[in-house]
């Protein structure tokens, strides 16, 4: 009997712990009296216990060990853990999860740059579910993320610039956090149509409406602003800008013209300065002048 508990304590102990199954031995090896028999029994079930809560252990690293594996984290052995891994994987556990829940917090940022990114993140793929690389893979992450976040800033930055041109770029901001590499080049592309939106908006506003044309130049205005206008209508708009400046210098010009006939009869009483008023202003002006016959003004 005595010797069937020491096989015991060899085959149940000794795959997890050599010195404590030794020390087991030891003890089975010293109970030489038949007297001692009810000790034997109660070594037997001490090296039981002891061995079913060791298997135990073993199991719920080994669980936890396949948790990891599943989220994509490499382990030099397949499988279960090893019994005479067990007391080494305590040890280290909570070490061990730390790294773990560092290095999958990384997969998960790196992820979301691949999703992205591909070509950026393709040389980088090896990295992951290797604890061993955890620094490489912060520091492609690191690097990555500060990339992203010049970005964001370089394509906020340019998007405030047309704000305040009068353009409404709103629904561009969300684009800039989802995805700021590919908003960016979406933008370069729009440029050209923003610039022309602008200039058009900024030759819209000199533009004299003073006599007509105010309502029209207003909705214009609105559209410009606010709709992403093709370039059918951005044509058509700079045709219609065009033809309203050449009204205005034709009307300015045949004003100044009049003036001028009024200056040369020599009945102007006095002279004044024109260049500061807009076409209703310079046409009333004429119209005072003409029906006094170059009297000024009392009003």
């Amino acid at each position: 009997k005595r010797e069937h508990v020491r096989l015991a304590a060899v085959q149940l102990i000794q795959p997890f712990d050599p010195d404590l199954a030794t020390e087991f031995e030891q003890r089975c090896n010293g109970m030489q009296s038949v007297e001692e028999a009810s000790e034997l029994d109660a070594l037997t079930d001490e090296i039981q216990a002891l061995a079913q809560a060791l298997e135990q252990r073993r199991q719920v690293l080994s669980d936890a060990i396949q948790t990891w594996r599943a989220q994509g984290i490499v382990f030099p052995h397949e499988g279960d853990l090893h019994p005479n891994d067990l007391m080494a994987w305590e040890a280290n556990h909570d070490t061990i999860a730390a790294s773990v829940e560092r290095h999958l917090a990384l997969v998960e940022r790196w992820n979301r740059f691949a999703r992205h990114w591909p070509a950026q993140t393709a040389a980088s793929e090896t990295l992951l579910g290797h604890l061993d690389r955890t620094e490489e893979l912060q520091d492609v992450v690191d690097e990555m993320d500060g990339l992203w976040k010049q970005l964001e800033l370089d394509g906020l930055a340019l998007l405030e610039s047309y704000e305040h041109a009068g353009l409404d770029v709103s629904a561009w901001r969300q684009r800039v956090f989802d995805d700021p590499m590919n908003a960016m080049e979406r933008m370069t592309v729009e440029r050209g149509r923003w610039d022309t939106r602008v200039s058009l908006m900024d030759e819209l506003n000199a533009l004299d409406t003073s006599f007509s044309g105010q309502e029209d130049a207003l909705l214009r205005l609105q559209l410009l602003a606010s709709e992403d206008v093709d370039a059918e209508v951005l044509e058509e708009m700079q045709g219609h800008v065009q033809r309203a400046q050449r009204r205005v210098e034709r009307h300015r010009v045949m004003l100044n013209e009049e003036l001028a006939a009024l200056r040369r009869t020599g009945v102007l009483e006095r002279e004044v300065s024109t260049d500061d008023m807009n076409l209703r202003e310079l046409e009333a002006h004429v119209a005072d002048l003409t029906r006094s016959n170059g009297a000024a003004s009392a009003s």
